[in-house]
């Protein structure tokens, strides 16, 4: 087996990576992801799915319009690109991904298929070693195997019925684990603007395409729950871009084990979703594994030169 020996700038991507800012900025992302879920389970109780991601990501794209103009006017590309290929399989992972989490979501409660998406640090972090040539460490390993046990004893196989929709959300799971990879090799040349445009300029083109022949009219109260939708999107995915900008992706991933903490507040006081006892062991292993995370990657990061500005 040949090694490939980094080059210059690899090199000095590595020296600039700020691991503790990642975390903090994928925490973020999933806060913001998780007031967009429970707005998602309200929209597909009365609404398609893909009615609703195409009018989602139109609407996205249009609060993001502000920064395509800044871009151009800066002379920076916005659409163009030289990484087509990967932008479009991207869009179809994350297609696939978000489609399937519609559907699941409207048999699962928030709290339990949150808990079936934790499944995808650990594939992030398994993919990121063939596909981003990222090493993974000690901490991420305790990181994730305890993170994983907490979402087997979440996950307890229960409801009866509900089998073919917990299989729906372990494939959202498995495809959205590949388009973060992706995400990582596209933060690396292209702009935020870009990765906006194409990711939901796709989204939207797709589901209007699929959505045309289930047509339903929107009423004024869906529209605005669904525009609630598209800014917690918009800043769920600024926040994950700069994540996967400034750290690895398997340093980031185990962050998403926060959203269980969301998806019960919102399941609580929105569904009457409140979990048992065993959710709470499963967020204790959780917690702890992004806690050792957390205090790894402290550890790890270099001191910062005098002047230096804090992140």
């Amino acid at each position: 087996m040949s090694v490939d020996l980094p080059d210059e700038k690899s090199s000095n991507a590595a020296s600039q990576e700020r691991p503790l800012a990642g975390i903090a900025a994928n925490a973020a992302a999933f806060a913001a992801i998780s007031a967009g879920d429970s707005m998602s389970k309200l929209a597909v109780a009365i609404a398609p799915a893909t009615q609703i991601i195409a009018i989602r990501s139109f609407l996205v794209l249009l609060l993001v319009t502000p920064l395509f103009i800044a871009e151009a006017r800066r002379g920076r590309p916005v659409i163009r690109t030289q990484k087509l290929g990967l932008h479009l399989l991207r869009c179809a992972l994350q297609g696939a991904s978000v489609l399937t989490f519609f559907v699941a979501l409207r048999e699962l409660p928030l709290t339990t298929i949150t808990a079936i998406m934790f499944i995808a640090p650990s594939l992030v972090a398994l993919v990121s070693a063939p596909v981003l040539n990222e090493q993974i460490r000690p901490p991420q390993i305790v990181a994730l195997v305890l993170g994983l046990i907490g979402c087997f004893i979440i996950l307890r196989p229960s409801g009866e019925g509900q089998a073919f929709a917990i299989l729906l959300a372990i494939f959202s799971a498995a495809t959205w684990a590949f388009s973060m990879a992706l995400l990582r090799l596209l933060t690396r040349t292209e702009s935020q603007a870009t990765i906006y445009a194409w990711s939901n300029g796709c989204f939207m083109l797709l589901a209007g395409a699929i959505s045309i022949f289930d047509l339903q009219p929107i009423e004024p109260k869906m529209l605005l729950l669904i525009l609630g939708m598209a800014a917690t999107q918009v800043v769920g995915q600024w926040f994950s871009m700069t994540a996967f900008r400034i750290a690895r992706a398997a340093t980031v991933a185990p962050m998403q084990y926060t959203q269980l903490l969301w998806a019960t507040l919102f399941g609580s006081l929105l569904f009457a979703e409140w979990p048992p006892a065993s959710v709470w062991i499963g967020a204790g292993f959780i917690v702890a594994g992004g806690l050792w995370l957390v205090w790894a990657e402290g550890r790890r990061e270099p001191p910062r030169l005098a002047g230096q500005p804090a992140e």
